[in-house]
């Protein structure tokens, strides 16, 4: 944004030429450009608006008792105004984000509500990152609740270049949980096939998610590593 200075010829300017606005505020008259923004359109933005809209509409095809159903399953969840204070979720918009987890991990859309019980915590740790071998492999401990992990795979960084998460593979991976055995996660195939060219300094992160029975996710468990020769 610019400030003017009027003379003697033009004393005043307001509206639009050529892209630029005039106007006048309370420190004279300004110009500003009009800028464009491009809404991002990427394969995988425009599936999740592509959800996005089939949920909506599909909430609207509820009947009375199957909308009624979402109402004590919301009452578990809130979130903060601007002023700090609790509100509580709509109804809809529940359903919307529960069903948004629930359609990708399993393609179909949840009706009515799920029974609420409260979020717990699985564990996972790296267990072999290999060059050579192309190995890329994670053990997850998971309680029965959890249904399958909402994983996001960085692209290879050079070491210095960049250590900030960005998630360029994203999936879910289903879970068969077994009290007091991991499930060995192979990532291998899947992030190979993406970055044939990986070498040992190459930094690559991984996020997970657990994905309870509600459909419901929590926060992230971020691995940075770098692969390791065996």
């Amino acid at each position: 944004m610019a400030l003017l200075n009027t003379g003697a010829i033009i004393t005043d300017i307001r509206g639009r030429v050529n892209g630029h606005s005039f106007s006048r505020n309370g420190f004279g008259h300004t110009i500003q450009t009009k800028v464009i923004h491009h809404r991002k359109s990427s394969s995988k933005q425009q599936r999740q608006r592509e959800l996005v809209k089939y949920i909506t509409q599909s909430w609207l095809n509820l009947t009375i008792a199957e909308q009624n159903t979402w109402d004590p399953f919301a009452s578990n969840f809130s979130f903060r105004n601007k002023f700090n204070a609790p509100v509580p979720s709509p109804k809809n918009v529940v359903y919307n984000i529960t069903n948004q987890n629930y359609f990708n991990a399993n393609g179909s859309l949840l009706t009515n509500a799920p029974v609420y019980d409260n979020y717990q915590s699985g564990s996972i740790f790296p267990t072999a990152h290999s060059v050579s071998a192309q190995t890329m492999k994670f053990s997850a401990f998971s309680p029965p609740v959890f249904t399958c992990l909402q994983i996001g795979i960085s692209p290879p960084f050079v070491n210095g270049q960049q250590n900030k998460f960005k998630s360029k593979i994203s999936i879910y991976y289903p879970l068969t949980p077994v009290i007091g055995s991991p499930q060995i996660i192979d990532l291998s195939s899947l992030w190979w096939s993406q970055y044939p060219f990986a070498t040992p300094d190459n930094l690559v992160w991984f996020s997970f998610r657990w994905v309870n029975a509600n459909s419901w996710v929590g926060s992230p468990t971020l691995y940075g590593t770098y692969f390791l020769l065996p």
